[in-house]
Order: structure tokens, then sequence, then C-alpha cells
């Protein structure tokens, strides 16, 4: 089989796992910006992923985000599309790690809606919350998948060299953004929009396994729950009204998951804490430089004592990609606790965790006064992310599970 790889991880993933593969045209239009005509734009996306097949086609197409998800002109209906993949007859597996609409680059929810219903299209969602969440709105090949790093890292040889923790270049640093910019100065909001999203983080605060879909239905009612017996044009209304409601809670994420311990670690560690990343200034805060291309990147994984992984409001169980960037260049992390973190990695022996602010600065205290441990955690972290959780590990998954199982090497 030859697989249609959408992007450079998947192009790494597939070749690392030994697949032969042909990579396709990025998208026209990048998310996650609303593109002012979002189905013109998966249109011409269609046509260049169509004469790609043409030249060579391939039996399954592997993308993150829906960057693979292509539009035609529908046969016989010139004011209808086709999905790409079920014209030319071919599986599309997405990697989905933001919310469905922001993936759907603008379009409208009932044509979101319309598309997902498509049996042939596998959508792996890194955060089981999502999976679940997409599965009640009918939408069906839906799958859980993880983050991952990506297999190019373990091809560098400075990554499995032994940490040194009696040079390292910061104490205690956080690589990361602020992206929400749902709490500017001007910004103004619906206020129930803002009610049902501070009830359901005070209900994931008191118990870190809830969701916003349990408790927007469930727990306190708001809106009544998707049924399979709903109409096409109900459900996208539930769907449209459900996204507009959760946009406060995601927003509120950023700040319980994120914001709020960029600032707590500014404010108490002062110096010895070295933030990097963008948008920080609307926290009182300042990011520092950018680092030097991708080894740049890596290397501040390895010359930081403790690095401290804070997911974003898009995460509700999972774990972000970072968590994977820094375990696979032999970094020690130090990561916000999330429902999914034990699954991955063994708390304790391959990372380790906080719940609350408290333990975030007695575990610093910890690490701070026993470096020699950071460098044992480091290492088992190290190799379970290159045993089992690079891009190669995922793509054989996705092969698997959508039933493209005849793997040919690449010649």
């Amino acid at each position: 089989m030859r697989i249609g790889a959408v992007g450079s991880y998947w192009t790494g993933a597939a070749e690392h796992a030994g697949l032969e593969f042909v990579a396709l045209p990025q998208p026209i239009d990048a998310m996650p910006r609303p593109q002012a005509d979002p189905v013109a734009s998966r249109l011409r996306d269609g046509n260049l992923h169509q004469a790609a097949h043409v030249r060579s086609p391939v039996s399954l197409i592997v993308d993150s985000n829906f960057e693979g998800l292509g539009f035609l002109p529908a046969l016989g209906n010139p004011q209808g599309v086709d999905l790409l993949h079920e014209r030319i007859g071919v599986p599309l597996a997405s990697h989905l790690v933001d919310p469905l609409l922001t993936c759907m680059r603008g379009l409208p929810a009932n044509v979101a809606l319309a598309a997902a219903r498509s049996r042939t299209w596998w959508k792996f969602a890194f955060d089981r919350a999502l999976a679940a969440e997409l599965r009640a709105f009918g939408v069906p090949s839906v799958e859980y998948l993880p983050q991952a790093a990506p297999d190019r890292i373990a091809e560098m040889e400075f990554v499995r060299a032994p940490l040194d923790v009696s040079r390292m270049e910061r104490q205690i640093a956080f690589i990361g953004s602020q992206a929400t910019n749902y709490f500017g100065a001007n910004a103004a909001h619906k206020g129930d929009h803002q009610l049902v999203g501070a009830m359901a983080l005070a209900r994931k605060l008191e118990r870190p396994e809830s969701t916003f879909f349990e408790a927007y239905h469930e727990a306190y009612g708001f809106a009544d729950a998707p049924s399979p017996n709903d109409s096409a044009e109900t459900l996208a209304s539930k769907f449209a009204q459900y996204q507009n409601h959760k946009l406060f809670y995601v927003a509120a994420l950023w700040v319980a998951q994120r914001n709020r311990y960029v600032r707590a670690l500014t404010n108490k560690l002062g110096s010895d804490f070295h933030l990097h990343g963008s948008n920080w200034e609307s926290l009182g805060v300042r990011g520092g430089p950018a680092f030097e291309g991708e080894e740049g990147y890596l290397r501040a994984f390895r010359t930081s004592l403790i690095n401290i992984n804070l997911n974003n409001g898009n995460t509700e169980t999972g774990l972000n990609q970072r968590a994977f960037e820094i375990t696979a260049a032999g970094g020690f992390m130090l990561c916000a606790a999330a429902p999914e973190l034990p699954e991955l990695f063994r708390v304790g022996e391959e990372c380790d965790c906080f719940r609350n602010e408290t333990e975030l600065f007695e575990k610093i205290a910890y690490y701070r006064a026993h470096p020699e441990r950071t460098a044992e955690i480091a290492f088992a972290g190290q190799q379970r992310t290159l045993k089992e959780h690079l891009f190669s590990n995922r793509i054989r998954t996705m092969v698997e599970r959508t039933g493209a199982t005849s793997i040919r090497a690449a010649a």
C-alpha cells in the first residue's frame, strides 16, 4: 500500500514506519484563521489532491487537523460538493488536536457535521473527552489516539547523550505561548455563555475527570443532549449552540491549565524561572526570545533542570505535543496533572506531575535539591517516548484501525 501523507510529521512517520508514501500538498489556506469562503478553499485543496492522486494513487490519506479533507464539485449537482476521499475511494485518517470547527477553517456547523458523517473518514482525537464529544454528536469512525513526538528527534545524536545536571543553563523553564484573547481589554461576550463555562470549569477543578459535555448536558442540563433521532438540522443547531457556549470554558481552561501557573512562577521565582513564548504581555510578563531552529528548541529541554509542561485550553483530559517533545529530547518533565497522563507515562519514574500551585512549588524545591533524580527520570521518560510515542507509532495504529493492514515496506 502507499500512504498519501499531508505534512512533515506524517511523511517522516511513514518513512520510519517502513511505509511507502507520497507527500501530498499542504492546504492552500492554513488554519486556524477562518476563510472568507471556506468551501472554495476546500475545493482548491481537493483539486490539488485529486491531481496528485492521479499521478501517484494512494491507499490511505493521513493528515493532521483535517488538512487532507478536500471537496470536489458534486457530480450532477453544480451547487453541491463531494468529499474528495469518497470520490476517489480512499479512506482519510485525520489526527485531530483542535476542535472540529477550528479544523474546518470556518465551515458552517451543518456543512462541517455533514462532512464529518463520512464513515470512510477516520477522526483520531488526541483527547478522550474530544473523542466522546464527537461520537455524541453522531460523528462515526472516531478513535482515540494521543499526541506524539516527530520521528526526526530520535535521529538527532545529541539527544542520546546523558544529561549533565551540573551544567544546566536554566533551573525552571516553560516554553509556550499565551493563545487566548478572550480576556482582552475590549472583549465583550454573552453573560450566559460565561456562566455556563464558569460552572463547568468549577466542576472540573473539583473533579478533574469531568468534561464540558458532561457538565453541560448531564450535571446542569443547559440543553438537550444530541440524540440519534435528531434531524440533521436539529443536530447542527445543537452543535453550533454547544460550541458557542463552550467558548468561554476553553478560554478559562487556558487560564486554569497554563496562564495562572506562568504568572505564579514568574511572581515567586523571579529570574530562576525562564519563559519562552509569545503574547504574554497581556498577563504582565514577557517571554524570552525563540530558540534558534528545532535543534536549539530541543537543546533547551536538555539544558533546563526542570521543564514545566502546561496544557492548553483545547485539552480536557489528554496531553499536548510538548509533553512528548520534552521527553523525546531527553529532558526532565514536570507536567500539570491530566487524567490520561498515567496511561502514557509512569508518573514519578518517567516524568512527574503536580495537581495545584502548592504541589508545583513543592516539586520544584524537591528536584532542585535532588538534581540527579531529574536525570534518572528524564532518561526513563525518553526511552518510553522513543519506543511508544513517536508519530511512526501513531501512523501504524491509524493504518491498523482503518483496516489498511497490508503494509508494504518502501522500496
